[in-house]
């Protein structure tokens, strides 16, 4: 309990810590410009993408050649670009704002700045809110909770995360942009994935059975889903899309060779020597338990990404011929049945290579005078139990 109270009040310090020189660079000082009229320019590519903070939000009515319009006067203050530390007024026609955008006062927005070719004032278009400080206050609370609640092991979690985004944004896209190979890409994302999974997660003795394990199972895995995905004509846009169904997949598959490996080795620890056909049958045993808790994560994993499509094609009141027929229908179909056969098929693979893994090691590691001491305690139980059951 005691242990408990010092990483919640490390974590309250270091929270503090980070509030106060956030808080600091925003208070900043700033000098007007109004800007006065609807805005009607038309938008063009020469422009820059800034930071704007609504310090003021009402509704007017404004006279124009038309007739009177309600409109939204909105008091930015830039906090980037060649506006920054200057507070611009604008009045927004409601119909012009992007979807979901209602901008409140003390929002942080992204707008679009178009400098006039007159040198008059720039056209300010609204884009969204801004959401990088909610993003790396997420990451910090992640983090901080991990640390509090499980200590420094516990780091591993928002790594993890970290090699997630790593694997998607800075390889991923840049190889699919420059037109590589989808088999290529997948089998880069499966070693680094593999490799950097398995040391961060998994125990010293077991990180090569976990690479090997994944090895076999996903690249089995991705030819499942491009054959299935071909098969049932799934037009998935890009390979992209492909290999993000297929990362899901892989997911799954390292925390299948994760409790594979560990449930192995430590049976074999317990138990002394185990033949492999021991360790296989005890690896399909477990796997099978395992899939069970895996498939419904699959299935919910892939259907809940398209149940707002699927949601708008069912009230559509399209025919049933029409409705299953749909791209998204044949996605939520096609997609999770894929990852289910290439999780089945990934537990004697997985299974195999760790039995494998681990009888060698047996035949290495053990001891001749272990195996006659254990061989013997074994002779003597059966005969104390022979001989109880005789004089009964």
């Amino acid at each position: 309990m005691r242990r408990l109270g010092k990483r919640i009040l490390f974590s309250l310090i270091a929270l503090a810590a980070l509030w106060l020189p956030l808080n600091f660079a925003f208070a900043q000082t700033t000098s007007t410009s109004p800007i006065l009229g609807v805005q009607n320019a038309q938008r063009s590519q020469y422009g820059t993408y800034e930071k704007a903070f609504v310090k003021e939000a009402e509704e007017q009515t404004v006279n124009t050649p038309q007739g009177a319009q309600h409109v939204f006067a909105y008091t930015l203050e830039f906090r980037s670009g060649n506006l920054e530390n200057t507070t611009q007024k604008i009045l927004v026609n409601p119909e012009s704002l992007p979807t979901n955008l209602k901008p409140q006062v003390g929002d942080l927005l992204v707008v679009y700045v178009q400098p006039d070719i007159n040198q008059q004032a720039p056209a300010i278009f609204f884009e969204s809110y801004d959401r990088q400080n909610a993003f790396l206050w997420l990451f910090i609370g992640l983090v901080i909770l991990s640390l509090a609640l499980a200590g420094w092991k516990s780091l591993k979690i928002p790594l993890i995360y970290l090699l997630s985004l790593l694997l998607c944004f800075e390889i991923a896209v840049p190889l699919s942009g420059w037109n590589w190979s989808s088999w290529l890409i997948a089998l880069i994302l499966l070693a680094l994935f593999a490799l950097f999974g398995s040391f961060v997660l998994a125990k010293r003795e077991q990180r090569w059975t976990v690479v090997g394990g994944m090895a076999v199972s996903g690249m089995v895995a991705y030819g499942i889903l491009n054959l299935l995905a071909s098969w049932t004509r799934l037009n998935l846009n890009d390979d992209l899309n492909l290999i993000g169904s297929w990362l899901v997949v892989v997911c799954l598959q390292l925390d299948l060779a994760l409790a594979l490996a560990y449930g192995l080795s430590e049976i074999k620890k317990m138990t002394g020597v185990l033949s492999f056909k021991e360790l296989f049958q005890t690896g399909m045993a477990a796997g099978r338990e395992k899939l069970i808790s895996l498939a419904p994560i699959l299935s919910l994993a892939f259907l809940g990404m398209s149940l707002a499509l699927l949601a708008n094609d069912a009230l559509a009141g399209n025919p049933w011929l029409k409705f299953i027929n749909t791209e998204t229908m044949a996605e939520a179909l096609t997609l999770p049945m894929a990852g289910l056969i290439s999780l089945i098929l990934s537990v004697p693979l997985i299974s195999l290579i760790v039995a494998l893994a681990n009888a060698r090691q047996v035949s290495r590691g053990v001891d001749p005078m272990r195996r006659a001491i254990s061989w013997r305690q074994e002779e003597m139980t059966t005969g104390t139990a022979d001989q109880t059951q005789s004089v009964e």
